[in-house]
């Protein structure tokens, strides 16, 4: 709670859900969100916080990680996409443009 986070609300809305979602137990510590390797500029900070709450990604695309990100929640939610584009703050149409876009469908049983 003393940190100074260097991002918007939204941005650290995003980052508490990440890693909620990829939290393995059931309790988010402070190293699933590794906040402690922020430092420089805005733009480095915020891509260390995103780079931090999603397990330490190396270079990625913008458009990867949303990808990522998307799966990890629907995965989440059983496939429910309702309850995903809420997590998401997207609409659930927004989500099903996404899902096209990326190519991505259920997978099937198995």
């Amino acid at each position: 709670m003393a940190y100074d986070w260097p991002g918007n609300v939204r941005e650290l809305q995003n980052t508490v859900e990440r890693a909620v979602i990829l939290c393995t137990g059931e309790i988010v510590g402070a190293s699933d969100i590794q906040l402690s390797g922020l430092g420089g500029s805005g733009e480095e900070q915020r891509a260390a916080a995103a780079n931090a709450a999603c397990g330490g990604f190396g270079d990625v695309t913008l458009e990867a990680l949303e990808q990522q990100h998307i799966l990890a929640v629907l995965e989440r939610t059983s496939w429910n996409k309702s309850q995903a584009a809420h997590i998401l703050g997207i609409e659930r149409s927004t989500l099903d443009r996404k899902l096209k876009r990326y190519q991505v469908s259920r997978p099937g049983p198995g």
